[in-house]
C-alpha cells in the first residue's frame, strides 16, 4: 500500500489540536524535567570522560620504571640528577613505598602522607595510580552538586581544564578539593541543623584531613574563614558550639598520618619531624609576591626555575571572567571568606596554577551568583519600563 500526502491532512480540527499540543505548547517542559535532562547529561559526561581516558586507565603501570626513574632524578641525585620526575610520578613511587612499609621519614620531606597513600592503594589494588583521581573528580563533582545545588553548573565544571588535567595524573589536589568541599557542606549543614555538634566536629575532622594531604599552609584560609565568619554572625551559640569541636582537627591530622605512626608510636618523634618539614619548606625557592594575578588574568606565569615567563597550558578565557565577577558575591559568606584568603594566600609567593583547583568550584559558584543577580536586576528593569 502506498500512502501518499494530502495537503488537508494538518488542517483538520483534530490533527491541529495535537500538532499544536505537541509542537507549540511546551509546558511540559518543567524544571523538574530540565533538571533530570541536566543529571543525565552530566552522568553522560562522566562516563565520556571515563571512557576517553579508558587506555590510560586500564593499563598496567610499570612501578619498577617509575622506581627506577626516582632513584636517577633530583630528589635522590640532587644537581647530579640524570632526570627530572615529575609529581606526578614522585606521589606513585612515594605512594608505592608507604602502601609497602616504608617509614615516611626515610622518604622525601614534601607533602604529607595520606594523599599519596591513596595514590599507592590505586595502584596496589587496581594495577594503575590514575583510577583514583577519576573516582575524585566524580566525588568532587557530586560534593560540589550537593553544596551549589545546580547541575548545570556541575556539567559546567566537568569542562574546567584545570580539573580536567586532575584526571590524567596522579595529582594531590584533587583530593583536597575533595576534603574541602567537606568541610564546606558540613559547616552548612552544622548552620542548617541548629548548630549541631555532629556537624561541626565533621567540619573540623575532615579540615584536620586536608591538612594531611599538601603541606598544611594551603588549608589555612580555609580554617580563617570558618571562624570569622561564625565571628562575624555575632551568633554566641554558633560560636561556642563551633569552638567546642576544634580538637576535631588534631584528631583528623593525627588519624590521617597514620602511615608515620606504624614506624614511630610517638607524639614527640612526630612533633619533630613535622618541624623538619615546615624548617625543609620554608628553605625552598621563593618568587616574587602577585604573580597569580598575572596567571588569572592575563596567562603570564613568571616562573623560578629559568624559564621565565610562560603561559599556562590549561588558562582559559573563562577565568578571568569568574574570578572578576566572584569578587561581587557576598551571598555565600563563609565561601566568599574562603575565596578571598585564598587569594591573599596564593598571592605572597610561590604558586602553581593547579593550587587553584580546590578553590575553582567555589569560584565558579560566587560567579554564578553574581551574573544570576545582575540578570535578575536587568530583567526587573525592563519589566517595568515595559
Amino acid at each position: 500500500m502506498i500512502y501518499t500526502y494530502h495537503a488537508g491532512w494538518l488542517t483538520s480540527p483534530p490533527r491541529m489540536v495535537f500538532f499544536y499540543h505537541i509542537i507549540i505548547d511546551m509546558s511540559f517542559i518543567t524544571p523538574k524535567l530540565v533538571r533530570r535532562l541536566l543529571y543525565f547529561l552530566l552522568s553522560l559526561r562522566l562516563l565520556f570522560l571515563f571512557w576517553s581516558n579508558l587506555p590510560l586507565y586500564t593499563k598496567q603501570y610499570d612501578i619498577n620504571k617509575s622506581i627506577n626513574h626516582y632513584h636517577q632524578s633530583q630528589y635522590t641525585q640532587g644537581d647530579k640528577a640524570k632526570l627530572i620526575l615529575s609529581d606526578s610520578e614522585l606521589y606513585i613511587v612515594e605512594g608505592h613505598f608507604l602502601v609497602n612499609g616504608e617509614d615516611p621519614e626515610r622518604m622525601f620531606p614534601g607533602h604529607p602522607t595520606l594523599g599519596k597513600y591513596m595514590i599507592g592503594l590505586s595502584l596496589k589494588y587496581f594495577h594503575n595510580p590514575f583510577i583514583i583521581s577519576y573516582f575524585s573528580f566524580c566525588f568532587v563533582i557530586l560534593l560540589f552538586i550537593l553544596i551549589s545545588k545546580s547541575p548545570l553548573l556541575a556539567l559546567i565544571l566537568t569542562f574546567e581544564p584545570l580539573m580536567l588535567e586532575q584526571t590524567q595524573a596522579a595529582l594531590l589536589d584533587i583530593q583536597l578539593a575533595i576534603f574541602h568541599l567537606l568541610v564546606i557542606f558540613s559547616y552548612l549543614r552544622f548552620l542548617s541543623k541548629k548548630y549541631s555538634f555532629k556537624w561541626s566536629f565533621f567540619t573540623f575532622l575532615f579540615l584536620g584531613f586536608s591538612l594531611n594531604i599538601k603541606f598544611f599552609p594551603v588549608s589555612i584560609p580555609l580554617f580563617t574563614a570558618l571562624i570569622v565568619d561564625t565571628v562575624l554572625s555575632g551568633n554566641f551559640t554558633q560560636f561556642i558550639r563551633l569552638i567546642k569541636s576544634l580538637p576535631a582537627i588534631i584528631l583528623g591530622f593525627l588519624v590521617g598520618n597514620f602511615p608515620y605512626f606504624f614506624h614511630h608510636p610517638s607524639l614527640i618523634s612526630f612533633a619533630k619531624f613535622f618541624r623538619y618539614k615546615i624548617n625543609w619548606w620554608a628553605g625552598g625557592p621563593h618568587a616574587t609576591p602577585g604573580g597569580m594575578w598575572k596567571v588569572i588574568f592575563l596567562n603570564q606565569w613568571d616562573t623560578w626555575w629559568g624559564q621565565g615567563t610562560i603561559a599556562v597550558e590549561n588558562w582559559w578565557i573563562i577565568w578571568p571572567i569568574i574570578f572578576f565577577t566572584a569578587f561581587f558575591s557576598t551571598r555565600r559568606k563563609v565561601i566568599y571568606l574562603y575565596f578571598i584568603f585564598s587569594l591573599i594566600l596564593f598571592s605572597l609567593g610561590i604558586f602553581f596554577p593547579r593550587y587553584l583547583v580546590p578553590l575553582i568550584p567555589f569560584v565558579y559558584l560566587l560567579s554564578y551568583d553574581t551574573i544570576k543577580w545582575l540578570w535578575l536586576k536587568l530583567s526587573k528593569k525592563v519589566f517595568l519600563k515595559k
